[in-house]
């Protein structure tokens, strides 16, 4: 499975990369599952929570977040680049990036939920990459 994985990282890096920026910039709903009122007023990190559950859809990222989305979509891009060269610290700064960007998922609830598949997909093969090393040397 590992190396199935091996073969197809970058197939899996392009559909993340993609996936953020739709979700992020682009998708709209109705549905908002953020649980707090607007804690910022600035025009970047205003979030667009305050309307209606259930009224027109809209999409319910901050400036700040549409940003970032092409930041966290050109990392994980970029870091094939760094796997293609053997950089031995691309896992640990991977493993930093993706903190950080669950970390900051927290300011808007609707982006920790759009963002749990990619982490999820990350963990999952993060894991899968472990297991081939480990029984490598084994």
């Amino acid at each position: 499975m590992a190396r199935v994985l091996n073969t197809h990282w970058h197939v899996l890096s392009i559909l993340e990369a993609i996936y953020v920026v739709v979700m992020f910039c682009y998708f709209r709903t109705t549905c908002n599952v953020a649980v707090n009122d607007q804690p910022f007023s600035t025009e970047w990190l205003w979030h667009p929570i305050t309307t209606t559950r259930g009224e027109e859809a809209s999409n319910l990222v901050c400036r700040f977040g549409h940003v970032m989305a092409f930041v966290l979509a050109a990392w994980i891009i970029g870091r094939e680049g760094l796997r293609q060269i053997n950089v031995p610290i691309t896992q640990w700064a991977n493993l930093a990036v993706m903190s950080a960007a669950l970390v900051g998922s927290f300011l808007n609830l609707n982006v920790t939920l759009y963002l749990a598949p990619v982490l999820v997909a990350e963990l999952a093969a993060a894991w899968l990459l472990h297991q081939e090393t480990s029984a490598k040397y084994a």
